[in-house]
């Protein structure tokens, strides 16, 4: 574990589903905001992803922000 500051958006989400991709055990995820946008489309579907496959996703999420995406968070869930 560490920390290495990424200072550009698109790296920094790049490294996100990088690194969702290359879990193998687990995942923990800690999100303030979570949007229905591009970006957190993305990144659900990455978590979801490896869930699929195996990988167990804890997703500690404030709602603000989260209206519309109940759906796709229960199915995360499940």
């Amino acid at each position: 574990s560490g920390v290495y500051p990424l200072n550009d958006g698109r790296a920094a989400f790049a490294a996100r589903a990088l690194l969702a991709r290359a879990a193998v055990r687990s995942l923990d995820v800690q999100y303030y905001i979570w949007k229905g946008d591009m970006s957190g489309t993305l990144l659900l579907q990455e978590l979801r992803t490896a869930a699929d496959r195996g990988v167990r996703v804890r997703l500690l999420l404030d709602d603000n922000g989260t209206a519309g995406l109940d759906d796709r968070l229960a199915a995360l869930d499940r």
